[in-house]
């Protein structure tokens, strides 16, 4: 009986934490952003050239999405040399194909069971240069799988799969959504989690957040880190300020409040795992300005 009045009293005593630390609870708010390009560059021009490919044809293909995924994302021009800026590459396939049969022991009697699959893989490298010069490059892998089975026989299963062109496109468009990202800035769905603490005001705010009035949000964060008498609140609010910021692509802002936030509050955690998120926007968005000021 002691045992379990302890252990009890020992979960009171967590749940009393966890409910009066200001950072057990949050909210989610998703929007989508203006994100950098993956690799920090910034060019408004670019020429895409044909891809060369270990399989016939699907080089100039590759190509010619990675343009129109380019061209989707509305910040870039893919088939202008104007600048010097040329991307190049090659793709390498591979595919995998076969088929098999088990056993099964039944009370029935036993019966065999036909099984086929296959399996279809490209890497994808990629350089960028400008009037001749490497100024990034990467590589992506993509595979994509198709497995069946049958009672009846090995084609009954091997008419199930996947087909080849198929599987193709779906490599292709995977491919083409990692590249286009280095390359460009896009359009990125993102999720961020505005914390709780012991203002209820916070907790409005985050309701408005939720709703996308982010001005209002903002507004009632900063009045909050401004006038709270606790510390804990503020840092908080302030954090929160960060996150509004973030979703409304303002990176070095949302860098600069979040980084303030920890200092008002360094043993809050929640808060010190937002910064290598922000922080990674915030460095891809300084390449960026760096490579218009040097343009």
């Amino acid at each position: 009986m002691k045992a379990m009045m302890k252990s009890l009293l020992g979960f009171t005593v967590l749940a009393a934490t966890l409910l009066t630390s200001g950072c057990a609870f949050y909210t989610e708010v998703g929007s989508t952003i203006a994100a950098p390009s993956n690799k920090g560059i910034n060019y408004k021009q670019m020429e895409v050239s044909n891809f060369s490919s270990s399989e016939k044809s699907k080089g100039p293909v590759f190509s010619k999405m990675l343009r129109s995924k380019i061209r989707e994302y509305g910040y870039v021009d893919p088939a202008n040399k104007g600048l010097g800026i040329v991307v190049t590459g090659e793709i390498s396939w591979d595919k995998d194909e076969s088929t098999w049969q088990e056993e099964v022991k039944s009370d029935d009697g036993n019966y065999f069971r036909y099984y086929a699959k296959r399996t279809r893989s490209a890497t994808v490298t990629y350089s960028v240069t400008k009037n001749g010069r490497e100024v990034t490059s990467g590589n992506y892998f993509s595979q994509s799988n198709s497995e069946h089975n049958d009672l009846d026989s090995i084609g009954a299963a091997h008419s199930k799969l996947q087909g080849w062109d198929s599987m193709n496109n779906s490599i292709l468009e995977d491919l083409s959504v990692h590249v286009a990202q280095d390359l460009t800035p896009h359009q990125k769905y993102i999720t961020v989690r505005l914390l709780s603490g012991d203002d209820e005001s916070i907790d409005l705010a985050n309701e408005y957040a939720q709703r996308q009035r982010y001005d209002q949000a903002y507004a009632m964060f900063q009045q909050i880190a401004q006038a709270s008498p606790n510390v804990a609140d503020q840092a908080i609010a302030t954090h929160n300020m960060g996150m509004i910021k973030l979703l409304e692509s303002e990176f070095k802002q949302a860098y600069k409040l979040i980084k303030k936030a920890n200092v008002i509050d360094p043993k809050n955690m929640a808060i010190l795992d937002s910064i290598p998120m922000v922080e990674n926007y915030f460095q891809m968005s300084k390449k960026h300005d760096e490579q218009i000021k040097t343009a």
